[in-house]
């Protein structure tokens, strides 16, 4: 009797502890198995990130630009761009006028010549000329038609592809030839310099003041002593 009571206690607590010791496995297998998964993440994260910094390309500034044309009633002008491969960066494109002030254009849109079918494949850069002329279109707005257009160039950082001064001077005077009230440009072709406000105080007081002065002046001999 004693030996089957023996027995049997010893069964239940042998079966007790199984189930403890199985759980224990499988949280340790859940575990390692979360820790594999959050690193293989993380690989495959900075992996996406290392291969887009390699396919970065900075925009391409051409080897020269070409003004062939402005029109002062509808704001349009007409360039050939030189010596890029890809699609020329129309948000490079910076326009200045003889007042000083640095503008992009409202729009602005560059296409292959006529005739020239570039590959399908943007990567297959070799089946491109080099010498590529592009067409490329750009509109001003009414805003700054007010004032003689000096400047066209094309900037990154402290890269500037630009059209000579000269040719951009004799564009702008054949469209004003068109338009009887077209604004001139200046004598010497050089954009004015910006206009320093003085300093307060620097010519005494101001107008306002001066007359404010005056009337109190005024009043003060017509009183009554």
């Amino acid at each position: 009797m004693l030996r089957r009571l023996h027995c049997l206690l010893l069964s239940m607590i042998v079966g007790g502890a199984m189930p403890t010791a199985a759980l224990g496995r499988s949280r340790g297998e859940v575990k390692h198995a979360g820790r594999t998964g959050k690193s293989a993440h993380g690989k495959g994260h900075a992996q996406r990130r290392k291969k887009k910094q390699r396919h970065y390309r900075p925009p391409e500034l051409p080897s020269s630009i070409e003004f062939h044309s402005f029109d002062l009633v509808t704001g349009q002008g007409q360039l050939v761009v030189v010596g890029t491969k890809h699609v020329p960066e129309t948000r490079l494109l910076v326009l200045s006028d003889d007042r000083g002030r640095r503008f992009v254009p409202d729009l602005a849109e560059c296409q292959p010549p006529v005739g020239v079918e570039l590959p399908a494949d943007s990567s297959d850069l070799a089946l491109v000329p080099a010498n590529l002329r592009w067409r490329c279109t750009f509109s001003v707005s009414p805003l700054y038609r007010r004032t003689a257009l000096v400047g066209v160039a094309m900037e990154w950082g402290d890269k500037v592809v630009e059209v000579a001064p000269q040719k951009v001077a004799a564009v702008y005077a054949a469209a004003a030839k068109v338009v009887p009230s077209a604004p001139k440009p200046r004598e010497d072709g050089q954009p004015p310099p910006r206009p320093v406000p003085p300093p307060p105080g620097a010519d005494g007081a101001e107008p306002e003041d001066s007359e404010a002065a005056e009337e109190d002046g005024g009043e003060s001999d017509e009183a009554p002593r």
